[in-house]
């Protein structure tokens, strides 16, 4: 899962996760199951596919998967293309199985069923979501994911799972904690607190804040429109760098992308239209060493010197001062005539400057971030920063656990952060924020969101306040 392009984290494993509506004329009749022991699916509609899709998970086959899903599915996303995932599902996430059923939320109906598939080959665990049209019985919305920490070998305390992180290569650190109402934060488990590391795209939810408090002040909106500009372009992640300049959208749309997909030309836009000095500042009051972090960088601007084509930049900056920084940042400065290259994002995979040319934060302050920035969307008017925050949960989820995630991740090579703010189903409110820097390697992506995964199941079995 480790990608080229900076700060891209993509960490769902997905069979299908498009939340699809269809329409069709009969109804599939899945085949007989083979479903080994496990819980009872129930006799309905949905229970009836959700069989069928253990038993393909099981090795029954995957002959006449169309029949199974409604039109409108198949019009976006072909049998065939299904049918290769799970297929890849099959051989390389569960070893082959055999797959039982071991829950199902105690919400699911005749028409939609949730829960957890687990194989007894590895142990793996995955999510369902499925739902059926009334009238036919027929898939209308199909995903599965992998539930990460939910195997075998997970930790059964925080001591325990201190001791994997101690384990990775480079530094590590992780902030656990409780949230009350007010923001306020008691920490169940901490690890290297004072490491202040590289996190990636999660500097994001500074600029998030600055401008949640921009709108709270009057001082913008959300409809207010921004036109693309050319020169404040970066490179992937995300998709605005390639629509044409002049194109305008809502500040809540760049917002959106900016945590969604971490859009790195979407933030750059809202980084200049905010100001950089006020999203340092705004930094600064939840960050104990913001000069670690100003000048405040866009993304344009780490790419130019990483990857661009003067291989002298990034050292010559990270030797000035603060005031000769800025001028290089500034328009007609060094920094910012010097264009980024696609071709060496394409072979980047060594981790560069990840110790002086990042953004940097300790476990509790990129908790503090997220919390802040959730405050803010809570009041009225700021809705779309919630919205934002909450597009994508960044990882698998048990929903009979957690009812409300709010997530921002970050990745360079050598460098991952992941922060969450959940929301359990009794009440109780946490955080978790885990980082990795490593500066003489990639990071293993898919070994951390274990890790993270099983911080989780850890914080599921944690008191209620």
């Amino acid at each position: 899962m480790q990608r080229n392009i900076l700060f891209t984290i993509i960490v769902l494993v997905c069979v299908a996760s498009h939340p699809l509506f269809a329409s069709a004329q009969a109804i599939a009749k899945p085949n007989e199951s083979t479903t080994p022991v496990g819980v009872s699916i129930p006799d309905s509609p949905v229970g009836a596919q959700l069989k069928w899709f253990v038993d393909v998970l099981n090795g029954k086959g995957l002959e006449g998967i169309e029949t199974h899903f409604g039109a409108d599915f198949k019009s976006k996303i072909p049998p065939e293309i299904v049918a290769r995932q799970l297929e890849s599902v099959i051989t390389s996430v569960l070893e082959g199985g055999p797959v039982v059923v071991v829950s199902i939320n105690s919400t699911s109906t005749d028409d939609h069923i949730r829960g957890n598939l687990r194989s007894e080959a590895n142990g793996v665990v995955l999510t369902y979501n499925i739902a059926v049209e009334p009238d036919t019985g027929l898939i209308a919305l199909f995903s599965s994911q992998v539930l990460p920490g939910a195997g075998p070998g997970r930790a059964a305390t925080w001591v325990a799972l201190d001791a994997k992180f101690a384990e990775l290569p480079g530094t590590t650190n992780f902030y656990a904690g409780q949230v009350a109402p007010d923001g306020t934060m008691t920490a169940i488990r901490v690890r290297n607190p004072d490491a202040r590391l590289g996190i990636g795209s999660t500097f994001k939810l500074y600029v998030l804040g600055t401008l949640a408090e921009m709108v709270r002040d009057g001082e913008t909106d959300w409809e207010q429109t921004l036109a693309l500009r050319e020169e404040w372009k970066s490179l992937p992640s995300g998709v605005m760098q390639t629509e044409e300049a002049g194109t305008e959208h809502p500040l809540a749309e760049f917002a959106l992308k900016m945590i969604s997909i971490s859009d790195n030309t979407a933030t750059d836009h809202l980084i200049h239209f905010i100001g950089r000095e006020r999203v340092e500042a705004y930094m600064a009051r939840y960050n104990a060493d913001p000069d670690r972090s100003t000048p405040f960088l866009t993304t344009r601007e780490i790419f130019a010197m990483k990857i661009g084509d003067d291989q002298s930049l990034a050292g010559r900056y990270v030797a000035s001062d603060l005031a000769f920084r800025r001028a290089m940042l500034a328009p007609g400065g060094e920094v910012a005539l010097a264009v980024p290259s696609m071709v060496a994002a394409a072979v980047w995979t060594a981790p560069m400057w990840i110790d002086a040319i990042e953004w940097f934060a300790t476990g509790e302050e990129c908790s503090r971030a997220i919390v802040a920035a959730d405050l803010l969307a809570q009041l009225p008017g700021n809705a779309p920063a919630g919205a934002a925050m909450r597009a994508n949960p960044g990882i698998g989820f048990d929903r009979s656990i957690w009812k409300a995630i709010a997530f921002k991740g970050g990745s360079e090579p050598g460098v991952l952060n992941l922060t969450w703010l959940v929301d359990r189903h009794d009440g109780a409110r946490f955080v978790l924020s885990v980082g990795w820097n490593n500066p003489e390697a990639a990071v293993d992506q898919a070994a951390f969101i274990d890790l993270a995964g099983q911080a989780f199941g850890l914080l599921a079995d944690a008191p209620a306040p």
